[in-house]
């Protein structure tokens, strides 16, 4: 609970000092620092703990158990819109239509997961968290 604690602690002091310097600093700076993370950052970060972790073992029922999720939630959102088509004698419209089954498929985005599962669990189990994120779902968010 304290490792929990402490993760949070830390989360909510970098949000607040990005906070205070995005009013401090020009407007375009937190889109180059975007661009930054999200084409340097981030794959540096999972290269490096993918160098750090045990890939041996079972890990592909990680990426299986993420793909069967999302066809899941795809096929419950498909179900759910010929539902409402049959009972209300009307259909949605296409984006409204995409919309629900984008959702329902990757309804959670947030790489909050990341650094949450690796302070819970530790190393030896990121790359379960990492593989079924980089193959389809996302991170679980506690």
């Amino acid at each position: 609970m304290i490792n929990l604690l402490e993760l949070y602690i830390k989360l909510v002091g970098l949000i607040l000092v990005g906070f205070i310097l995005g009013r401090k600093l020009p407007s375009n700076t937190s889109t180059y620092v975007g661009q930054f993370l999200y084409w340097l950052g981030v794959p540096l970060s999972i290269i490096g703990f993918l160098l750090q972790t045990d890939l041996s073992g079972q890990i592909w029922i990680a990426p299986i158990i993420a793909h069967l999720a999302i066809f899941l939630g795809a096929l419950l959102a498909w179900l759910r819109i010929k539902a409402q088509a049959h009972f209300t004698n009307s259909i949605p419209e296409p984006a409204t239509q995409g919309s629900l089954i984008l959702a329902a498929m990757v309804g959670n985005t947030g790489y909050l997961g990341f650094p949450i599962t690796l302070a819970m669990v530790g190393k030896e189990y990121f790359a379960w968290a990492l593989f079924s994120q980089k193959l389809g779902f996302k991170a679980p968010s506690f």
